[in-house]
Formats: structure tokens, C-alpha cells, sequence
């Protein structure tokens, strides 16, 4: 099932749709952060909560509206319209790439480069409200809070939040953008970007981890390959975690 089928969405609607659940996270996100300041809670703590409360909620009753005001059923079939048969080698191939490729830059090059953007335009942003200073966030925090982070990257990170981004950024929202023709991707990708407002410093490699999953979605006509890069660089960053939080391997120095 093709997006023509779909009605056009304009470039502004489209927009709006990329980052009201962004805007959902930070409006919870900022107070919550600002309650655990100083209680060895990390402050990644304070975002998995907000995308749990706040994003994967919105995402969904967008998805729901849009069907109500199109006159849809609001199933599969309308929602992810690339979901058709993927073949078994296209999915053992690609998708492990897109998630290594995805874990070098968001894990690896945004590592080394995000202090300095940060430091170079956003030092106006309060210290409460940046997401966890130090190698991967752990330095500073009590082990109730590595618990806890732990526990909430898992099932919020790798889980319900993971999964409902790319099916709503990618199986939702991509197809529905197919009249911009090649500009379908890189609009997707730079609004998936900027959606990550808790975290400004970081849109460009977001954007380009997003390019990767939706020019392999587009491509291959796959939300699956998406599913596939973003979740499995997710969890690769989570089993990097538990390694370290259970002491299996040291924390990193700054």
C-alpha cells in the first residue's frame, strides 16, 4: 500500500506532527529535572520519565487524530503504510549497519563534539537542565540513581520510547511526506533533529542518524529497517551501560 493514497500533508502540518512530541518531552522534562537536581538522580532520569509521560503519549493521539480527521480506521494499515514484506537478507544486512552506523555518530562522534557546541551556544542553558555531564552521565550520580537510569533506559529508551519514535517519525510521518520527492528524507530527518529539544547540542548528529533510518525506511519501502537501526543502536548503547553500571567494566574518564 502506497502514501498516495494518503492525502497530501503539507510541509507545515508535517512539521507540527515531527515536533509537538518534543515539545510534550521538554514542557516535563524541565520541571522534573529541576525536582532531582542535587539527589544523585541523573538527569537522563528526569527525560526517559518525560518521554514516557509526555512523547510516547502525544505521538499516539496524533497518530489518532489524523485518522479521526482523515476519516481512517485507525489500524496498521493506515498508520505504517511501509510495512510490506521485507526480504530475510536485506534485514540481517542493513539493518545491523544502520545500527552500528547510528551508534558511531550519536554514541562516538557526538561524544567528542557535543561539550564544545554546548560550551560554544548553549552555556546559557542551566547545568540542572543538561543531560547528565560526564561519560555517559554516571559520574556523580548515587547507585539508586544508576538503577534506576539502568532500569528506564531499558524499558523506556530501548523500549516503548525507541519503538514508538520510529514507528511515528518513520512508519508514521515518512510516507505521508512522499510529494516532496527526494526532499522526503533529509526533511524528515533534520525535524526528527530538532525534535530532540532537551538536548539542542545534539540535532545535527540526531539528524543524521535519522537520515540513515529514513533513507533505508524510503529505499527498501521498510519501516522494519528503521525499527531495526534505531532500536538496535539503542540497545547497543543500554548493553554499554549495564556493563558499566554493574561494574563489569570501568566508567570511562572525562
Amino acid at each position: 500500500m502506497e502514501s498516495s493514497t494518503h492525502p497530501t500533508w503539507t510541509t507545515g502540518r508535517l512539521a507540527a506532527h515531527h515536533l509537538a512530541p518534543g515539545l510534550a518531552t521538554l514542557a516535563l522534562f524541565v520541571p522534573l529535572a529541576l525536582m532531582m537536581r542535587d539527589t544523585g538522580v541523573p538527569t537522563t532520569v528526569a527525560l526517559f520519565l518525560a518521554i514516557l509521560l509526555g512523547e510516547v503519549p502525544a505521538s499516539w493521539w496524533l497518530m489518532r487524530r489524523a485518522a479521526r480527521r482523515e476519516g481512517a480506521s485507525f489500524g496498521a494499515t493506515w498508520l505504517f503504510p511501509w510495512r510490506g514484506p521485507t526480504r530475510l537478507r536485506t534485514l540481517l544486512l542493513v539493518g545491523p549497519l544502520l545500527a552500528l552506523g547510528s551508534m558511531v555518530v550519536v554514541f562516538g562522534v557526538a561524544g567528542a563534539l557535543e561539550p564544545a557546541i554546548r560550551d560554544a551556544l548553549f552555556a546559557w542553558v542551566p547545568d540542572a537542565l543538561v543531560l547528565d555531564p560526564g561519560p555517559m552521565g554516571l559520574d556523580g550520580a548515587s547507585r539508586f540513581g544508576l538503577l534506576t537510569l539502568w532500569l528506564l533506559s531499558g524499558i523506556v529508551g530501548v523500549g516503548i520510547g525507541g519503538v514508538t519514535q520510529e514507528l511515528y517519525h518513520r512508519g508514521f510521518l515518512l510516507p505521508r511526506s512522499e510529494h516532496l520527492g527526494a526532499w522526503a528524507v533529509p526533511f524528515n530527518a533534520i525535524l526528527f533533529g530538532a525534535m530532540h529539544l532537551t538536548a539542542p547540542w545534539g540535532w545535527p548528529f540526531f539528524a543524521i542518524a535519522g537520515l540513515l533510518w529514513a533513507w533505508a525506511t524510503r529505499h527498501f519501502r521498510s519501516m522494519y529497517l528503521g525499527l531495526i537501526g534505531h532500536v538496535g543502536m539503542l540497545a547497543l548503547g543500554w548493553i554499554m551501560m549495564t556493563l558499566i553500571v554493574f561494574g563489569l567494566v570501568p566508567l570511562p574518564t572525562s
